[in-house]
């Protein structure tokens, strides 16, 4: 585990908050598509580790590393891993009422090239290939998280944070304001809703009842690091309590 003393000193701030259950509301811009392949969720956890870099040190990213750093979070953490990995209490985000599920095309078109020394530019393959490239979407209002943190640091980070998902340069996820509610959550109610999880688990956590083979998946900032990565259970992984994967079906 990697710890810089900017960031240590950063988290040192928020280390005797009281952690409280809160409902953490995203209102995008009018017409704002967010990315969403699959059940892949946008981690609240994510989200303020990267509002945390860029208030403790002013920079976008760290050096790149196998090993994890040390990113202290106003969260309460539900589980840890030997290796100092933690397991936030923060949910993904999910749309809430009326929302559309969409595909926006991105495209790529060259220029006529009419001043080119090249004797001739091939638009339908390789290099110059004009592209066409679908990117599924959802068109919502709304979209939410479950959390148990500090009210106060958890509005204070998400003020550096203007959009949510992928392809923010073209304009996809625009946030209009941040909105943090109180709310009656327990521990459960951060990672499980109506019957299946709002945010991946590991298996060595010991959380829940297998509800089926786990898979290499991340469940902690950076969730997209391979080396991060190790078994459990994704986001939108439906809950089957009665069967014992050890002992065969009941």
């Amino acid at each position: 585990m990697i710890e810089l003393k900017t960031l240590l000193d950063y988290g040192k701030k928020y280390a005797n908050e009281e952690m409280l259950p809160l409902t953490v509301i995203a209102h995008l811009c009018n017409g704002a598509p967010v990315t969403q392949y699959g059940t892949e969720a946008i981690g609240l956890d994510g989200m303020l580790s990267k509002a945390l870099i860029y208030a403790a040190l002013h920079c976008v990213t760290l050096p790149d590393s196998d090993e994890p750093y040390w990113l202290p979070l106003p969260l309460k953490m539900l589980w840890q891993h030997v290796d100092g990995r933690p397991l936030w209490a923060a949910s993904g985000f999910h749309p809430v009422g009326h929302y559309v599920q969409e595909v926006v095309y991105l495209h790529k078109r060259n220029a006529q090239m009419r001043f080119s020394n090249s004797a001739k530019i091939e638009t339908n393959t390789g290099r110059y290939m004009e592209r066409r490239v679908p990117v599924p979407a959802i068109i919502a209002q709304r979209w939410e998280a479950r959390a148990i943190g500090s009210r106060y640091w958890i509005e204070n980070l998400l003020e550096l944070i203007d959009n949510i998902g992928k392809h923010r340069n073209r304009g996809f996820g625009a946030v209009a304001r941040w909105e943090v509610q109180d709310a009656g959550w327990t521990e459960r109610d951060i990672y499980v809703a109506d019957g299946k999880l709002i945010r991946a688990i590991p298996a060595e956590a010991n959380l829940l009842q297998w509800p089926s083979p786990p898979v290499q998946c991340g469940w902690t900032p950076p969730q997209w690091k391979p080396s991060l990565q190790s078994l459990g259970w994704p986001c939108g992984t439906p809950l089957v309590t009665n069967i014992d994967w050890f002992n065969g079906l009941p």
